[in-house]
């Protein structure tokens, strides 16, 4: 894509504004090009998302998160692993996955709900082991 093509790092304060754009879609391309991008500057917005419960974008804020390799997304992964969606807590779950070498033995898409939850308490128990290591949510 374009942004990449000419060195994005220079957008990113451009695309994170494109996260507060009154239309979802707009957003959502935001995220996919911070996620690309990979700037660490731009983790902790894309994990306020995940906060902002009813807010249909927080399934590709979690996967998004977990794409772009940066452990700091873990404190705001790990805080929506007891959400009320399901799938929230099932793309945070693979997301954390991703970020720490984990095979929960899952995918959020295709498993069952008993196999996903089961992904779910894997990370919950990975991240009460771990979450020393990382800063909390917000600091």
């Amino acid at each position: 894509n374009i942004v990449e093509r000419r060195g994005g790092l220079e957008y990113v304060g451009r695309i994170i504004g494109l996260l507060d754009h009154p239309d979802d879609d707009t957003k959502r391309y935001a995220i996919v090009a911070l996620a690309r991008l990979k700037d660490p500057t731009a983790v902790a917005r894309l994990g306020r998302i995940l906060q902002k419960r009813g807010h249909g974008l927080r399934i590709i804020a979690a996967a998004h998160l977990g794409s772009m390799g940066d452990p700091a997304a873990l404190p705001f992964l790990a805080s929506v692993l007891d959400d009320d969606d399901i799938r929230v807590r099932g793309a945070a779950a693979v997301a954390m996955g991703r970020l720490t070498g984990n095979d929960w033995k899952f995918h959020a898409r295709r498993g069952p709900l008993p196999v996903l939850e089961d992904g779910v308490q894997a990370a919950r128990a990975w991240w009460e082991e771990h979450k020393g290591e990382f800063q909390s949510v917000g600091e």
